[in-house]
């Protein structure tokens, strides 16, 4: 199980750095000029504080394994983590579906993102994420069950 939970930490950092990307990534400057001040700040920090829990659940699961697998507290962050990355999936489907991601007025093309993932479609990416969100329910319900 430490080995699961290690790459739950790598895990976690990739969604830190991914998440502190997002101003730039997606363009925030222009994209968001037009929302007032209060609308326009809430986003960011929304995205700062993912990244502040993103890197908190990899410091617990790269150097608090013990306690995480041993201890009623460590269960349950670890079913939280399994619930976070659950909604996480289903919202994702919410608000970009899968093919409704096509009919979306912004792109993949049309933002920040690196080659090969430049060239995906709308579509194609949001099935990426959402497999990507499946990743994170698993690396955190297998020490639960196992």
């Amino acid at each position: 199980m430490n080995l699961i939970l290690v790459a739950g930490g790598i895990y976690h950092i990739g969604w830190a750095i991914f998440d502190s990307a997002w101003p730039k990534l997606w363009d925030w400057k222009r994209r968001l000029s037009q929302l007032d001040d209060f609308n326009r700040g809430l986003l960011y920090i929304l995205s700062r504080l993912l990244v502040l829990l993103y890197l908190y659940i990899a410091t617990l699961s790269f150097f608090f394994q013990d306690e995480l697998l041993n201890s009623m507290i460590g269960k349950t962050v670890l079913i939280f983590m399994v619930i976070y990355w659950t909604f996480r999936a289903f919202m994702q489907i919410q608000f970009y579906g899968f093919s409704r991601a096509d009919k979306m007025n912004i792109k993949v093309k049309d933002v920040n993102l690196p080659a090969p993932i430049n060239r995906l479609s709308n579509r194609a990416l949001s099935i990426v994420f959402f497999m990507i969100m499946l990743v994170g329910i698993l690396l955190y319900l297998l020490p639960v069950l196992f």
